[in-house]
């Protein structure tokens, strides 16, 4: 029999596979409380306050263990939680100063007394040899809820000229031994979680704030998150019953029919951050007259994504009166099939 005459059509529903970070305090921790019958592993004083199932985890190999037992011996939990990654980052480290000695036979105090990067990537293979295991757990049918702290680092980007600050996973990156990524990619769903904050149009370097939070699901420059579903790019993130807001709303895209996962209501959502009125306006048009083509929705998303992502949804600078009206941004913007949406977005 061919390896072709295996293959499945159709969506493949699995537990949910999610990694949520945020700022500390944010309500992470309380985020995965309310998931099914969690486990939390390692947990951080942060839970002290929860009604939780706490298994103290002390050593990688602690850690490796429960997560084989997991798979292995009877139990009623429905969700692990690791709280946090950054908890498990120390365990990583210390299991490869344990285990792996200097030519000297002595004890490293830090990666880099490896010398040439050795030690990050004898700590990226330690995380990698996680994944397997975590499969497991999963294919076990639990859900696989990673939690982290977010820090603010700059970010070069090379689509402009200079580099601009933006949260990123408090976790080990580099170019080849990037940790941040690996978890990234590893996960169905990266959420990142804040307070939303305003500054004054008047001083702009004060910020302004109360308790509401939201949770993020689409890449900005300001953040790194992702979702597998075609999740509205912002979803409300309460004090109680986030995450039931998270699972109604991916069993809603579960619910829909099969496609590229790109709906009129997503796109309207996303159009909202284009502050320009006349912009948005074009977008609203470019949407409507999308309608329920999947092909011509994923346009509009593709464009529309390029020109958030990009710092453009906001006016273009005003000009004196006697100057030429500005060239328009929008070629900037990468376009769909010539027939599928108006250019004008």
């Amino acid at each position: 029999m061919g390896i072709l005459n295996t293959a499945t059509t159709g969506r493949v529903k699995r537990p949910h596979l999610v990694l949520i970070y945020g700022p500390d305090g944010v309500g992470k921790s309380t985020f995965a409380a309310s998931a099914p019958n969690p486990v939390f592993f390692g947990a951080e004083s942060g839970t002290n306050e929860l009604d939780v199932t706490r298994v103290q985890i002390k050593s990688f190999k602690d850690l490796t263990e429960g997560l084989d037992e997991l798979c292995t011996q009877p139990h009623n939990f429905k969700t692990l939680v690791l709280d946090t990654l950054d908890w498990v980052e120390k365990l990583v480290v210390k299991q490869v100063f344990d285990t792996v000695k200097l030519p000297n036979g002595k004890t490293a105090d830090g990666v880099e007394d490896y010398g040439y990067g050795k030690g990050r990537v004898y700590t990226f293979e330690a995380w990698q040899s996680l994944i397997p295991r975590l499969d497991a757990v999963r294919d076990h049918g639990l859900n696989i809820l990673l939690l982290a702290h977010s820090m603010v680092k700059k970010f070069e980007d090379p689509q402009t000229p200079q580099g601009y600050d933006r949260f990123s996973l408090k976790l080990q990156d580099g170019a080849k031994t990037d940790v941040a990524a690996l978890v990234r990619e590893y996960v169905d769903f990266v959420g990142f979680v804040n307070y939303r904050t305003e500054t004054s149009s008047e001083d702009t370097r004060r910020g302004f704030g109360g308790s509401e939070r939201s949770l993020f699901t689409e890449r900005r420059p300001a953040f790194d998150a992702k979702n597998r579903f075609g999740l509205p790019s912002e979803l409300p993130f309460p004090k109680t019953g986030a995450w039931n807001v998270y699972a109604q709303a991916v069993d809603k895209c579960h619910a829909r029919p099969e496609g590229p996962g790109f709906t009129a209501e997503a796109l309207t959502a996303l159009a909202d951050q284009v502050t320009d009125q006349a912009r948005r306006l074009k977008v609203m048009d470019a949407i409507k007259q999308a309608g329920t083509d999947p092909v011509k929705l994923a346009s509009v998303h593709a464009r529309l994504l390029a020109l958030v992502s990009a710092g453009k949804e906001k006016a273009p600078a005003p000009v004196a009166p006697a100057a030429p009206a500005p060239a328009t941004e929008d070629a900037a913007v990468p376009q769909g099939p010539a027939d599928a949406v108006p250019s004008t977005i």
